[in-house]
């Protein structure tokens, strides 16, 4: 009788030993899919494993992270889980870009992959107006004027004309300061136009100006 309650008190002891193991090695979100226009600040992602392990990748300037986390022990508990944390940067590139972290652990390489979309086009390119409330940019007399561009976006700015002078240019808020000269006094009207850029060259919006007399 007493051999029989050793056996059941053994078998139940490897039942509950099962229970608290940890799993095989497994991530709770793999890949990671992060849109761009979410602002920068906390990311993370996490793992399970039954081995020691240790994190390699290769950096990327757009992610800021704590090489200290790169190093750790088992997991002793079922549904434990190791959490790496990062700073990630919002992407203004007009294109996805990704990073790539290695668990090495059980004699295995897991990896795990985050993917930072491009921003969201507009249907249309943009049509921009000036910042300064009852300025006319189209006057003959010319002046200074402003414009903004989302700053969700990378930009590069191009003016088509000479008279149409382009100043400082603020490429984190995406604010636009330039100069428009003068109608000559022998030219009845002109048109022109500033143009904005994506990163990859791509045309995301235009302010058009038209001088007349």
């Amino acid at each position: 009788m007493k051999k029989s309650l050793l056996i059941v008190a053994s078998m139940l002891a490897l039942v509950a030993c099962k229970k608290t193991a940890p799993k095989e090695f497994s991530f709770i979100t793999n890949p990671f899919i992060r849109a761009a226009e979410v602002g920068s600040g906390p990311q993370e992602f996490g793992f399970a494993t039954s081995g020691t392990w240790t994190i390699t990748w290769n950096p990327v300037e757009w992610v800021t992270i704590d090489e200290s986390q790169f190093a750790g022990k088992a997991c002793k508990h079922l549904g434990e889980y190791y959490i790496i944390q990062m700073t990630v940067e919002p992407n203004r590139k007009n294109e996805d870009r990704s990073v790539e972290f290695v668990v090495h652990s059980e004699g295995k390489e897991h990896i795990q992959k985050i993917t930072q979309l491009a921003p969201t086009l507009p249907r249309e390119p943009l049509v921009f107006s000036i910042k300064e409330s009852g300025k006319d940019v189209n006057a003959m007399e010319g002046g200074e004027y402003s414009f903004e561009a989302p700053e969700k976006y990378e930009i590069t700015v191009k003016a088509s004309d000479g008279w149409i002078v382009l100043g400082n240019i603020d490429y984190e808020k995406n604010l636009v300061k330039f100069s428009v000269e003068a109608l000559p006094e022998d030219v009845e009207s002109r048109e022109g136009k500033i143009e904005t850029f994506l990163s990859d060259g791509m045309l995301l919006g235009s302010l058009l100006i038209k001088q007349t007399r």
